[in-house]
């Protein structure tokens, strides 16, 4: 174990296999820590540090700083300056503050954080890894179920251009909502997943801020109602509702939504086979004219929440203990099916309207593109 001192100088600085602290002070120095849990304090400087095995802690300072990580659950900053950073194996927490910052997590499951108002590029890589992605950075996700937290995106304000790109990579991969605020907080053109939008109203709002890739779930935690629309969807999606009145629109594809608490309003689209589960609150489920493959419903409940249909309705059945309604495609010579699981005696007027108006369900937005 040593204490051992850098200059203004640029120095060369070599720890030992135990537990050092070392502070690299001015220049642009090169540091290697070796083996134990040592605590690097960079200084200013353009400086680089190999971390060496053990649970290590480096506080970068001023500058240009290329940060190496190795074995052990390493805790790593940037600091201000355009920064490279990499936590190596094991479980690394890694930030990079002011300045356009590379970081990547290696092996292990990491939590990286961006942390500053430029536009990083956050890397996962192996592992499942928590990513906090902030206003214009691009985050990839790599192999793993790694979670995408985006509670530090701002609302309220017209972007006219995408500036981030969430990519999940292999595995099961989650975008999770939290802290939106009302207004353009909006996920748009997605190769994978539809258009996310958090706000409190179904507005005319349609800035765009973010392209997601590969995502397998999207979360709403936050205290505005979510809203996605599943139009440019070009594989299966699982969406999560928040705590208020969340409104889901499905694609061509497998859809499954969880409304949650609050009064939702869940309409599983144009294809695919689709589960709708809208858990608390009074909820409403949509089955249209221009719909098309399957959707179940797992909860609907008689007298509090209410079906939406519109004059194309060819039937209305009870089949072993449940109601199946079938809606002609007045697009298609198909049709589509809905299913209100262990439920029957449903009552027009009561239970469920026919009409026309699809307002309350659809948007101009959706048919973007």
């Amino acid at each position: 174990m040593a204490t051992i001192n850098g200059n203004d100088n640029a120095n060369t600085i070599n720890g030992t296999a135990y537990a050092d602290t070392i502070y690299g002070k001015g220049g642009s120095d090169d540091i290697y820590s070796k083996g134990g849990n040592d605590y690097i304090d960079l200084g200013a400087g353009a400086d680089l540090v190999l971390a060496g095995d053990g649970a290590d802690r480096v506080l970068g300072g001023t500058g240009d700083d290329i940060i190496r990580g190795d074995a052990g659950n390493d805790t790593l900053s940037g600091g201000a300056g355009n920064d490279s950073i990499n936590g190596g194996i094991g479980d690394d927490r890694l930030w990079g503050d002011e300045g356009v910052d590379q970081i990547h997590g290696g092996d292990g499951n990491d939590t990286i954080e961006g942390n500053g108002k430029d536009q990083d590029y956050l890397h996962g890589e192996n592992g499942n890894d928590t990513i906090k992605v902030s206003e214009y950075d691009n985050a990839f996700g790599g192999s793993g179920n790694d979670t995408f937290n985006t509670a530090t995106l701002p609302g309220g304000t017209y972007y006219s251009g995408l500036h981030n790109l969430i990519s999940g990579g292999t595995g099961f991969d989650t975008v999770t909502i939290t802290n939106n605020v009302a207004g353009s907080l909006t996920f748009a053109h997605s190769s994978e997943v539809g258009t996310v939008d958090p706000q409190n109203d179904m507005g005319w709002n349609y800035g765009q801020i973010a392209t997601i890739d590969s995502i397998e779930r999207i979360q709403f935690a936050g205290t505005q109602p979510g809203e996605y629309r599943g139009y440019y969807n070009t594989a299966p999606v699982e969406v999560i509702g928040s705590n208020q009145a969340d409104r889901f629109q499905g694609g061509v594809f497998n859809d499954t939504f969880k409304g949650g608490n609050g009064d939702d309003r869940l309409y599983g689209g144009k294809g695919g086979t689709n589960i709708l589960t809208g858990g608390a609150g009074k909820d409403w489920f949509a089955l249209l004219s221009d719909s098309d493959g399957i959707v179940t419903v797992t909860d609907f409940k008689k007298g509090e929440d209410h079906l939406f249909l519109d004059s194309w309705v060819d039937s209305i059945q009870e089949i072993n203990g449940s109601t199946v309604i079938v809606m002609d495609d007045m697009n298609t010579s198909g049709s589509a099916t809905m299913k209100l699981v262990g439920v029957t005696g449903i009552k027009y007027g009561f239970d469920y309207e026919i009409n026309d108006d699809h307002s309350a369900f659809t948007h101009p937005w959706t048919y973007w593109g």
